[in-house]
């Protein structure tokens, strides 16, 4: 893209990179509370996000199948290391 290049929203407007800037701080927010939830109700502690714990600190044992939780925790740390390499300021 280009710098002057606007995005498309969900209601088919345009968004200005500044947009896009709020958009994501915003979920990183959303999703930092979200992980800290979802490890309290899979594990019954809570834990905050830390970006160089591995998935490891996840505590999901790999040899079997996830339940629901684990697998919403793990999309969750996913996306927060997703969101950090397009934006790793917010580390």
């Amino acid at each position: 893209m280009g710098r002057n290049s606007n995005i498309t929203n969900n209601k088919g407007g345009n968004m200005s990179m500044i947009g896009v800037k709020a958009k994501l701080e915003e979920k990183w927010e959303d999703l930092k509370t979200d992980f800290s939830n979802l490890h309290k109700d899979v594990h019954g502690y809570e834990k905050k996000f830390n970006p160089v714990g591995g998935y490891a600190q996840l505590g999901i044992d790999g040899h079997k199948k996830m339940n629901n939780g684990e697998a919403v925790l793990y999309s969750t740390y996913t996306q927060l290391l997703l969101i950090m390499d397009i934006r790793p300021d917010l580390k």
